[in-house]
């Protein structure tokens, strides 16, 4: 595949341009309560292109603000709702097939890292390459405004696996994190797995009964974790519950023989964001201390019922500060 062992990357000045959204009134397409699934963006809504192509550059992240609404977390962030996460996961697929990171609204302080190596914005092995994004997962936090999405598109015509972490910060992007599976040589490089997970409850957002806390999520995942190291600690697993790694499912409707007393230690873990309202959370570790992974996990009343792991290669380092 293209690009897999291309050692340079240009130095290319990271652009504040904005996003080029512009919405009128109503006009962005509102996100059921069910499904985030793929934005609509009506004629006399959201236009989200080029820079200033046709104006939309002058709108701005102020554009995607007036889209939001009010409603949502404020103070550092601004308005941070579930409808303008879900369009900034959007902007950036489109702004990935188009090969053009101008059309997304980035800060000056932006940090952008690709399978644990930190690159401009628009180099590296998907940005000039990528394709149409054919499928999404996400995670939105609308407390601390960031998103974590699991995707499958076409790079040089062979489908990807790929993980992305947004961080938003005033309307506009701070950290981007990455990770590319590649598809010849990744640990159990298996799209279609994905591609054919569609029908799976994920992104439904819970009634309040049924939701559990940022702690108590976070506590799951990290049993999760732990248990690869300590044959005691257990997991608060669901029945059924199943497991996708790059998409090869490692089980059977029952996650209770995971982890184990495999040896497996992971002091390092992050949780940067959770999804409060869909009841997931995502954790990165290096894997058996090499490989740079997170692992999504849907709950459904302190349940772990889903858990898709995005692994990448092996690394020294994530890139990114830890979490003891």
């Amino acid at each position: 595949m293209a690009g897999w062992n291309a050692g340079t990357r240009a130095a290319t000045p990271v652009v504040s341009a904005v996003a080029g959204t512009q919405a009128a009134g109503s006009g962005a397409a509102m996100m059921t309560a069910g499904t985030r699934g793929t934005t609509t963006m009506p004629s006399g809504g959201a236009n989200v292109g080029a820079g200033g192509a046709s104006g939309a550059g002058a709108a701005g992240a102020s554009g995607m603000a007036a889209a939001t609404g009010t409603a949502g977390a404020t103070g550092a962030t601004g308005a941070c709702t579930r409808q303008f996460l879900s369009m900034m996961i959007d902007s950036y697929f489109k702004a990935l097939a188009a090969h053009d990171p101008a059309m997304l609204p980035q800060a000056a302080t932006l940090k952008y890292t690709e399978n644990a190596k930190e690159a401009k914005l628009g180099e590296g092995l998907v940005w000039k390459t990528a394709g149409a994004v054919k499928f999404t997962r996400s995670l939105v936090d609308t407390e601390r405004c960031g998103t974590v999405t699991e995707a499958v598109f076409p790079n040089s015509g062979t489908d990807t696996i790929f993980g992305l972490r947004l961080k938003v910060v005033d309307q506009k992007l701070t950290e981007i994190e990455t990770i590319v599976v590649d598809p010849d040589n990744g640990f159990f490089p298996t799209p279609m797995g994905i591609l054919n997970s569609k029908s799976e409850v994920w992104e439904d957002v819970l009634p309040p009964e049924q939701r559990g806390t940022r702690e108590q999520l976070e506590a799951g995942a990290k049993a999760y974790f732990d248990s690869f190291g300590d044959s005691s600690v257990k997991p608060p697993y669901n029945m059924p519950c199943d497991r996708l790694e790059n998409g090869f499912k490692t089980t059977r409707g029952d996650c209770g023989n995971l982890g184990g007393a495999m040896g497996i230690k992971h002091p390092k873990q992050r949780y940067p964001f959770t999804d409060l309202e869909a009841g997931i959370t995502a954790g990165w570790v290096l894997f058996a201390g090499a490989d740079i992974d997170f692992h999504m996990f849907k709950f459904i009343s302190g349940k772990i019922t889903r858990i898709d792991a995005v692994v990448g290669p092996a690394v020294r380092s994530s890139g990114w500060p830890d979490q003891p």
